[in-house]
């Protein structure tokens, strides 16, 4: 267990009913290389810390728990930045929340082969399926070819489940130190910033989408106001044009203004229209005279 190859973080929370297939799904990759798996649980209120324990009993070698008293996402800690990406001695490091799993029992393997033989690559992720547990229906994650990226797609919309990504731990260096805020977007963007990402259309995980997440229970113009602070820090850290992040910002108020009316929000759609037309008048003018 001297030479990790790849340490897989988990994230978990209040996921009693899904991390034994989260779990399940990465004990069963069969792989030519040792991993290591590291869980963060965040003071659930279920079982989850329980079943958790059940696994370190079980791969006390591979298993690596950090079990919280107290939940830290709410003090603003993040959670991969803070404690996930320290405790990693992998070359390699791969995620999965613990809500999603894994189905492709080749997929470390498959994903290691492709960045040994491709050095100047960073990263590369895979696709998955959606299982809406709402609907009841599953359909792929993305319908995008295999490719390279660039951080302009990756900031317009979500290309790939973060289930199916595997990246260099050293590209990982200063990344919590220098980004302010840590979420997805602002994870493939720094990765992109340090070297090539692939991303390959081979389905391998599952994304779980049901009622559950702050896309459900956060009124929609305070979500608006959320993202519009992550691309803030994107145009912060990375070299993007203003030009199109101010209008990729407005985008984004316009796509909370019919579902604020569904909802009968009425004061979220009136202010994110407001905002859709300040951030591109900043767009017009930025491209204009920047």
């Amino acid at each position: 267990m001297s030479n990790i190859m790849v340490s897989v973080c988990v994230l978990s929370y209040n996921h009693e009913n899904y991390i034994r297939q989260c779990l399940d799904g990465i004990m069963m990759q069969e792989v030519s290389f040792p991993i290591e798996v590291i869980v963060h649980d965040d003071a659930s209120k279920d079982r989850s810390q329980q079943i958790i324990q059940e696994y370190v009993q079980k791969y006390p070698d591979i298993v690596k728990p950090i079990l919280q008293k107290e939940n830290q996402y709410s003090k603003g800690k993040s959670i991969m930045g803070h404690f996930l990406f320290p405790k990693c001695t992998g070359k390699y490091v791969a995620l999965c929340e613990g809500d999603d799993y894994w189905t492709d029992t080749h997929k470390l393997q498959r994903q290691v082969d492709f960045l040994e033989a491709h050095p100047d690559y960073v990263a590369l992720a895979e696709n998955g399926l959606v299982r809406n547990e709402v609907t009841n229906t599953e359909y792929p994650f993305s319908k995008a070819p295999s490719r390279d990226i660039n951080m302009e797609e990756v900031i317009i919309t979500r290309r790939f489940p973060t289930a199916g990504v595997l990246c260099k731990r050293i590209a990982l260096n200063d990344y919590i130190n220098t980004c302010r805020i840590s979420v997805d977007t602002i994870l493939w963007c720094w990765l992109l910033s340090k070297g090539k990402f692939r991303y390959e259309q081979t389905i391998s995980s599952v994304y779980r989408k049901g009622q559950q997440g702050m896309t459900v229970y956060t009124e929609p113009y305070k979500f608006a106001k959320t993202i519009e602070k992550w691309n803030r820090e994107i145009l912060r850290v990375f070299d993007e044009k203003r030009s199109f992040m101010f209008m990729h910002i407005a985008k984004i108020y316009k796509s909370f203004i019919m579902p604020s009316i569904r909802q009968r929000h009425y004061k979220s759609a009136a202010k994110c229209c407001a905002k859709c037309g300040i951030f591109l008048i900043k767009s017009i003018y930025s491209k204009i005279f920047c």
